[in-house]
């Protein structure tokens, strides 16, 4: 038997060996993924479960959760790499796309006369030398948690109530801090 011919029959019997082991592997790797959309589906719902969401129709629904999966994977790789000091995780907006949460979210409506300058705070008399490296305000009852602000304008709010009792904190050692819905409408402190 010549050299070719040898060389030949081997890639014929090796390829007929190798054959269904490529078939497998591929089939495998066919039955991980629809395993990994499975697991993506089930999170999806578990996700719509916990945040009360429902859609028109099945075609919005599929639309939603390729939103949602583009999101998860976004949130997955970030918590992966571990080079923050911060982990993301999914909310209320997972099955928004960046567009969708901007338009919705973070609409400017400023108010008159708001942001001025006008009686703000004054650096005259303020040193860094006696600064502290550092401070957590939150074992010092300066800051509240995390506040929804809502797509309502109520931002100034929020901000009025964060500036007012960081400011009792600070100049009143008041812990007492309030919730926006205790302050008059729009108030401006300073």
């Amino acid at each position: 038997m010549s050299l070719p011919t040898l060389i030949f029959a081997l890639l014929v019997v090796s390829s007929a060996v190798a054959a269904p082991r490529a078939h497998a592997a591929r089939e495998l790797a066919g039955n991980d993924a629809i395993a990994v959309d499975a697991a993506m589906v089930s999170r999806h719902e578990k996700w719509m479960a916990e945040h009360g969401r429902t859609y028109a129709d099945e075609e919005e629904k599929a639309r939603r959760l390729e939103v949602f999966r583009a999101n998860a994977k976004f949130i997955d790789s970030f918590n992966a790499a571990e080079e923050s000091s911060h982990r993301l995780a999914t909310n209320r907006f997972a099955d928004l796309t960046d567009e969708e949460f901007r338009a919705a979210r973070t609409g400017l409506r400023p108010v008159a006369g708001a942001g001025s300058g006008a009686g703000g705070f004054r650096y005259e008399n303020f040193s860094l030398a006696d600064a502290a490296g550092s401070m957590d305000w939150r074992a010092m009852g300066a800051v509240t948690g995390v506040k929804d602000q809502g797509s309502c304008g109520t931002y100034n709010q929020h901000d009025n109530t964060g500036t007012h009792a960081t400011a009792d904190a600070c100049k009143l050692s008041c812990r007492t801090l309030q919730a926006p819905e205790q302050l008059p409408p729009q108030s401006n402190f300073f």
